[in-house]
């Protein structure tokens, strides 16, 4: 009996310390928590509706995937977004995105390549038209749900893990953009479709190359915004060698 209170005990730290993670999280998707931020535990509490231990306990984690970091006599601060953090983010997206893509090519039925690109096309519709309420949420909603079965494909949760920690940084740099328009729908649409279209065709080649030329793009859309450049020889020549031009 003893020993079934302490497993109790143990699942219900646990399912806290996770809540506070995707709280805290998801807070930074909807930009509550801005990039840079200082903010203190009593703050966080406040904003997630944790407790006290749980947002203690979950700092630890934080601060290893790099959202968090504890600065001497001032306290907490939101991981910050500049021109090397947005460089390594991309750089290590487009090593996971070309290994998961490759698998992708090999095992995805031609009814979810097709059913991909019937969505692309709506977007690329709706955003070429006049534009409603809610195509910039639906079409960041169809970037995650793209890469994410990409990487699903590798079957790997160790990728999946490092995968998720690095689209948050993805997210927080989107939203500190604060600068999504119909031009970026149009233009990312346009980079995943012909991703889509090699797939289509299963030219693993092309299919290496589309995802390559849709991380520069995207990496020089962030950057151009940040008041930096791409570094030479490319995003992906760079990932390849493992440089970091920052």
């Amino acid at each position: 009996m003893r020993g079934n209170c302490s497993m109790s005990r143990r699942n219900g730290k646990t399912n806290l310390r996770e809540l506070a993670y995707q709280r805290f999280t998801h807070n930074l998707y909807i930009a509550k928590l801005r990039p840079g931020q200082f903010i203190s535990q009593r703050e966080l509490v406040e904003m997630t509706g944790v407790s006290l231990a749980a947002i203690r306990e979950v700092i630890p984690r934080l601060e290893a995937e790099m959202l968090l970091e504890t600065v001497p006599q001032r306290g907490m601060q939101i991981a910050p977004i500049d021109l090397r953090m947005v460089k390594e983010v991309f750089q290590l997206w487009t090593i996971l995105a070309k290994a998961a893509a490759e698998r992708f090519n090999q095992i995805a039925s031609g009814d979810l390549v097709d059913e991909l690109l019937l969505m692309h096309k709506d977007i690329l519709l709706r955003a070429t038209r006049l534009p409603d309420k809610n195509l910039l949420e639906d079409a960041r909603n169809l970037d995650r749900r793209f890469h994410e079965l990409l990487i699903q494909a590798l079957e790997n949760e160790i990728i999946g893990n490092v995968y998720r920690v690095n689209r948050i940084k993805i997210d927080m740099i989107r939203m500190f953009r604060d600068k999504d328009d119909v031009y970026d729908v149009i233009s990312s649409a346009k980079e995943r479709m012909r991703i889509i279209e090699a797939l289509k065709r299963h030219d693993v080649t092309q299919v290496i190359r589309a995802v390559e030329e849709h991380a520069e793009a995207t990496l020089h859309r962030a950057v151009v915004f940040l008041g930096g450049g791409v570094p030479s020889g490319g995003l992906a020549a760079n990932a390849e060698e493992g440089i970091i031009a920052a």
